[in-house]
């Protein structure tokens, strides 16, 4: 859904959809690694349906609140002092280099959503 990369396009923060949904995230020190990304299951955003988001990360912990209510709240391993750099971009709807893009709809509009429409 959305992902944060520094200047040297390394991927530190990120959202990825699904029936499990997964925290992306890797600070200045490479911690954690892919294997130990939050993974918060039981949670289906893949339902067809339209979510209220919003990921709290605080200390080592990251919370999943969907439709404005606190779902979980999964360990995230770390740095102490933990650097997020904040001179990339920001991606919305797809991965730097990933082909797929997330794609929805909207009720009253028939064309999907689709990050490449504002470059048409």
């Amino acid at each position: 859904l959305v992902s944060i990369y520094n200047e040297q396009g390394i991927q530190q923060i990120g959202l990825e959809m699904g029936r499990s949904p997964v925290f992306l995230y890797e600070d200045h020190t490479g911690k954690p690694g892919p294997e130990d990304y939050p993974l918060f299951r039981g949670i289906n955003l893949s339902d067809g349906k339209w979510h209220r988001i919003a990921l709290s990360v605080h200390k080592k912990n990251v919370t999943l609140i969907l439709d404005c209510k606190k779902k979980t709240t999964k360990f995230l391993d770390r740095s102490e002092h933990p650097v997020i750099d904040v001179n990339g971009i920001v991606v919305f709807g797809t991965r730097i280099l990933d082909e797929e893009v997330f794609e929805s709809s909207c009720p009253g509009r028939p064309q999907p959503v689709d990050h490449r429409v504002g470059w048409a």
